[in-house]
């Protein structure tokens, strides 16, 4: 999303939540409702990969997905990991079996003092 106006990539974050949101509110009612327990599992499916895409759309759009926090720019660092400096947490953006996640690591912990 590099270049994209701030608005689209405001509304793109805005959506995910929304469809995220629809999904597990269509779940809870499937499940009031009494309908099939693989109807129930499949939303719940749906709902967990739509919570992952959020995640990698704040990646990508740069902001942290735990504080909110601007990310660094990736293209600065030798692993192109965005970092966000508030968390100490570094966010990349993988590829497994055809689909994206982000993937936080979190920064190794200061040497204790010596005293």
């Amino acid at each position: 999303m590099p270049g994209a106006p701030e608005q689209l990539r405001l509304d793109l974050v805005a959506d995910m939540a929304r469809c995220s949101t629809c999904v597990q509110h269509t779940r809870d009612l499937a499940e009031r409702a009494g309908w099939s327990i693989a109807l129930q599992a499949e939303l719940g499916e749906i709902g967990e990969r739509l919570s992952a895409l959020h995640l990698v759309v704040l990646v990508a759009g740069g902001w942290c997905p735990q504080c909110g926090a601007d990310l660094t720019d990736p293209d600065r660092s030798p692993s192109g990991t965005r970092h966000c400096r508030p968390c100490q947490v570094g966010w990349t953006l993988a590829e497994n079996e055809q689909q994206v996640r982000a993937v936080d690591r979190h920064w190794p912990a200061a040497p204790d003092a010596q005293p």
